[in-house]
C-alpha cells in the first residue's frame, strides 16, 4: 500500500484498500500451520491474496481431478510453498494458507490464499504485479499413483484410448488418483489448467471496525483525489 502522509495525524489509503486487509482469522490460520512463523505476525506485516489455483476441470495435459478429490487436495496445499513459475532453484516469494472450494465458470476449484511479508525487498513489486494483473494465474505441482483413463478406469499408460481422442461421443482424458502430496503452487504467465487467477482477499465475515477500531470506519471517512487515484482520509 502506497502511503503519503498529508497532514498531522491524517494518513491517505487507496479506496480499494478495505478489499485487501488481512482478518483476525488469516493470522490464526497462519500461525496454525505446520512449521508457523518464527516471528508474530499480524495486519501490518503481511499482505493476502487469494488464489484460484486448480479445479475439476480438464488441463492442457488431459488430465483432471475428482470434484469429490479437491477437499483433500485444498488440506494438502495448506502451508506449501508458493514459487514463481515453478522454479525450485529459488526459494518461496509467498506461502499458502486457509481458504474454500469455490465455483467458477461451470466447474469447482480450490482457492487458498497465500502471504507474503511486507518487510521483503520485493514485496511491494509483487503486490503491485499481481494487483496490476501482470500476475494473474497459477499452476499446481503434486503426486498422485494413477492416471485413470475416463473411459474405461484403467491406468491409461495401458490401455488402447488416447488423450483428447472421442469415444462414442466422450472425449478421453484421465483423472488424477491417489493424490499424495502438493508439493508447490506457482505464479505463472499461463496455467495449465483453464481458470486459474489470483484474486482480493475478501473479508466476508469480519468488519472495517473489528480491524481497525477508529472513532469512525474508514468507509465514513471523507474522499480526495490525489495523483489520479481516489483516497480515504484515515485518521491514525
Amino acid at each position: 500500500m502506497i502511503e503519503r502522509v498529508l497532514t498531522g495525524a491524517l494518513l491517505a489509503q487507496p479506496e480499494n484498500e478495505t478489499k485487501q486487509m488481512v482478518s483476525e482469522s488469516d493470522i490464526e490460520l497462519i500461525h496454525a500451520l505446520k512449521n508457523p512463523p518464527l516471528m508474530p505476525l499480524d495486519e501490518t506485516t503481511i499482505h493476502v491474496r487469494r488464489c484460484r489455483l486448480a479445479g475439476d476441470a480438464i488441463d492442457a495435459k488431459g488430465g483432471k481431478f475428482r470434484t469429490e478429490d479437491l477437499s483433500r487436495l485444498l488440506e494438502l496445499v495448506q502451508g506449501a510453498p508458493t514459487l514463481i513459475g515453478h522454479n525450485r532453484n529459488h526459494i518461496a516469494v509467498a506461502r499458502f494458507f486457509g481458504g474454500e472450494i469455490e465455483q467458477h465458470d461451470e466447474h469447482s476449484y480450490i482457492v487458498p490464499k497465500l502471504y507474503w511479508l511486507k518487510g521483503h525487498s520485493r514485496a511491494e513489486d509483487l503486490r503491485l504485479e499481481i494487483d496490476g494483473g501482470l500476475v494473474n494465474e497459477a499452476s499446481i505441482a503434486f503426486l498422485f499413483r494413477t492416471p485413470t483413463c475416463a473411459i474405461c478406469g484403467n491406468d491409461i499408460r495401458e490401455c488402447p484410448h488416447r488423450i483428447g481422442e472421442l469415444y462414442d461421443g466422450k472425449q478421453c482424458h484421465y483423472f488424477y488418483d491417489g493424490i499424495e502430496a502438493v508439493t508447490e503452487g506457482s505464479l505463472v504467465y499461463r496455467g495449465a489448467e483453464p481458470g486459474t487467477a489470483l484474486l482480493p482477499n475478501q473479508l466476508s465475515s469480519v468488519t472495517v471496525d473489528a480491524i481497525h477500531p477508529y472513532e469512525k470506519s474508514p468507509l465514513d471517512m471523507p474522499r480526495i483525489r490525489l495523483q489520479g487515484k481516489l483516497w480515504r482520509l484515515v485518521e491514525v
